[in-house]
């Protein structure tokens, strides 16, 4: 059972009008330039994937980053379990 074409795009549309609804330039609390967000969350990509091949913990470096832009909890874990999926 394929999607036809006009549904898969549909379907994309309204993903993508809904995040742009939810996501408000409001919704982060992080103020700085966009670089320094940007340059922030690779290091703790980086450092993710260090700590996670060397002793399999993950969390703490994204955590932080979630921690500093204070998203709510609910968002984490619905963050956290679509990637884990």
């Amino acid at each position: 059972p394929t999607t036809p074409p006009e549904t898969k795009q549909k379907q994309q549309q309204s993903f993508h009008s809904w995040l742009l609804e939810t996501n408000t330039p409001d919704t982060f609390a992080y103020k700085g330039s966009r670089l320094s967000f940007v340059a922030i969350c690779c290091a703790a990509g980086i450092l993710s994937g260090i700590i996670g091949g060397v002793c399999g913990v993950h969390g703490p470096p994204i955590i932080a980053v979630y921690s500093l832009i204070q998203m709510d909890k609910d968002s984490v874990r619905a963050t956290s379990t679509a990637i884990s999926i």
